[in-house]
């Protein structure tokens, strides 16, 4: 799956994305945007080591943007 430029994420990772509207009920693309590269940045990718191989933990990941996105929505109220 892939948001905006972002390719390849898990559907888990996926339902992270965010769009913002404005007080007229447009897509503020740029604060969308801004959120989403927050959400999706690199510091929020947890690897691991398995079998001798650095591999991304999707649910740890997952759960890292989750985070991200609900303190974007709690600061946005």
């Amino acid at each position: 799956m892939s948001v905006g430029n972002r390719q390849n994420l898990t559907p888990e990772e996926a339902a992270n994305a965010i769009e913002i509207y404005n007080a007229s009920g447009r897509l503020d693309s740029a604060r969308t945007e801004a959120a989403n590269n927050t959400i999706f940045h690199v510091s929020n990718v947890v690897l691991t080591v398995k079998a001798g191989s650095v591999v991304k933990d999707v649910a740890a990941t997952a759960a890292k943007g989750k985070t991200a996105r609900d303190k974007i929505l709690s600061d946005n109220r």
